[in-house]
Formats: C-alpha cells, structure tokens, sequence
C-alpha cells in the first residue's frame, strides 16, 4: 500500500541522512523525517456524480449530509481538524434548513 511504502521511504531517508550526517561529524539527532501518512485515492468527481444520480431519483437528505461531508473530507485531507468541523456543521446546518 502507499502508507507502507511512505514508511519505507521516511525509514530510508532517515538512514540516509544518518550516514551524511555521520560522515560530516554532525549529530544526526536533531534530523527528523517525516512522510504523510494518510494517502486517499478516491474519484471525488464520481462522488459528487453519484450524490447527483441519487438527488435525481429521491429525497434524501441524511443521505446528502453524509455523501456531502465524506466528500469535503476527502477533498480537504490536509486542512487543520478546526476549518473541517467548520464546514462539517455548515453541511448539516444547510441541509436542516432545506429539510424545513
């Protein structure tokens, strides 16, 4: 999987800066490599086409909600936890206010 290759590669380059570092005479300790671990591939425009498909045929809203923020969450991986219950609510709050 990508995660596990992404530690691979994060283990590989800590290594690799242990031997330069090494070989410089530089204390190695203060060198951290960090990879990205959460790696998503998801068609976001068949998301949004199937969200479309199932508004076509019914009316439901829990539905919507969901589909709506599983695809904002998607589509914002790597934005602070803060900005995405922000837009969380904003999704439920709209759509309690269309079900009205």
């Amino acid at each position: 999987s990508l995660n596990s290759f992404a530690k691979r590669m994060e283990d590989f380059e800590q290594r690799v800066w242990g031997v330069i570092c090494e070989k410089m005479g530089i204390d190695s300790s203060a060198i951290t490599i960090s990879y990205n671990g959460n790696f998503s591939i998801k068609d976001i425009e068949a998301a949004i086409a199937t969200l479309d498909a199932v508004n076509r045929v019914a009316d439901l809203p829990q539905y919507k909600a969901a589909k709506l923020k599983s695809i904002v969450k998607d589509d914002l991986i790597g934005t602070d936890a803060e900005t995405i219950d922000i837009v969380l609510d904003e999704i439920t709050t709209n759509i309690a206010k269309a079900g009205e």
